[in-house]
């Protein structure tokens, strides 16, 4: 991490920054076709990132093309690679591409987007299921991560419908938590209880099971929900401030090697977090975060404006449709970023 700077000075290479990305991901694609999509899904956030960032063009072109090739007649990802995990739930995906939608003038195609994510919202919690099949048994997990991003979109479009359910799944997995503030567990199962994984459960203990002393965790978990919930107390009103704050907290409290890692970009949605409690709190307490994130994502961008995602100590350099996906998400958090310093109240001093 490099030497803290002056704000003003920070926002102007963020800004530098942001350009460059955004060009680096218009050279991605061919009259909006992103150049290795028959490979696989990395593009379904470069819409909204574009849109996010002011390249309205290029985010409709993009658009109008998944709506062409991507998408089938029931708003859902065609089966391929279009499908960002086979089997898996595609909310993700497709909360995201409503967003993009809603924001770019077309209210029909975002309403189509959700109507179809709703269709894997438990009817018990209003969680996100995991996983795309399921039966009747209950025992099909639903994960923070999806149900925070469906979350997003809905309050985006004005979906009190869906994100009602949300917020309350969200508050009742908080107050289920029994190891706070060292580990948050980021999963449930329809009746309520949460999911614990078994020791031997490498990946559910890596996705839903953070411990926030530790290195190598997905760290990303709290900085979507605390996005989400003040996403929706800025909707609905609701008195979600102190809980938004708490999942920031655990980030903020947890093991230097979050921010530190040169191999892990699990920290990044913690940016999102704490952009949206500055945007609705010029005094903030995560001001100096705020700064030091958007030191991060500078000190993390590659020479030709492009970011890597995590790799976790290996050697090789991601290819380009890797670096799309996560290209796309930093770009939109860092915007973010810099519209919450741009209104963060001048006489908090620099960190």
């Amino acid at each position: 991490m490099t030497t803290p700077r002056p704000r003003a000075d920070l926002l102007d290479l963020a800004q530098r920054a942001q350009q460059e990305a955004i060009d680096w991901i218009e050279q991605q694609l061919d009259d909006g076709r992103p150049r290795d999509h028959a490979q696989k899904n990395t593009w379904w956030r470069v819409p909204w990132a574009l849109s996010v960032a002011g390249a309205d063009g290029a985010a409709g072109a993009v658009l109008d093309w998944a709506v062409r090739e991507a998408l089938d007649g029931q708003a859902d990802l065609r089966p391929g690679p279009a499908e960002f995990m086979a089997g898996a739930s595609p909310v993700y995906e497709l909360s995201a591409i409503a967003i993009a939608a809603w924001r770019l003038g077309r209210p029909d195609l975002a309403h189509a987007l959700l109507d179809r994510c709703a269709l894997f919202q438990s009817r018990h919690t209003g969680g996100v299921y995991d996983q795309r099949d399921r039966d009747e048994s209950g025992a099909h997990v639903q994960d923070l991560l999806k149900t925070c991003q469906l979350g997003i979109a809905a309050v985006v479009v004005g979906r009190r419908d869906i994100a009602d359910p949300i917020a309350t799944w969200v508050r009742e997995l908080w107050a289920r938590q029994p190891e706070l503030p060292h580990v948050l567990y980021a999963g449930r199962y329809d009746d309520g209880t949460l999911f614990v994984p078994t020791e031997d459960d490498f990946f559910g203990r890596f996705l839903l099971r953070v411990d926030f002393r530790e290195p190598l965790q997905a760290y990303y978990n709290p900085g979507i929900a605390a996005a989400f919930l003040h996403d929706y107390r800025a909707l609905a009103g609701s008195d979600d401030l102190d809980l938004a704050r708490a999942f920031l907290r655990l980030n903020a409290d947890g093991t230097d090697a979050q921010f530190t890692d040169p191999h892990s970009v699990q920290i990044c949605k913690y940016a999102w977090g704490v952009a949206c409690d500055l945007r609705l709190d010029p005094h903030s307490p995560f001001t100096a975060d705020a700064e030091r994130m958007t030191e991060w994502f500078l000190d993390r961008q590659n020479a030709d404006g492009s970011w890597s995602p995590s790799t976790f100590g290996s050697a090789e350099v991601p290819p380009p449709v890797d670096r799309l996906w996560k290209t796309a998400e930093h770009l939109m958090e860092l915007t973010f970023l810099i519209e919450a310093l741009n209104a963060a109240d001048p006489t908090i001093p620099d960190s």
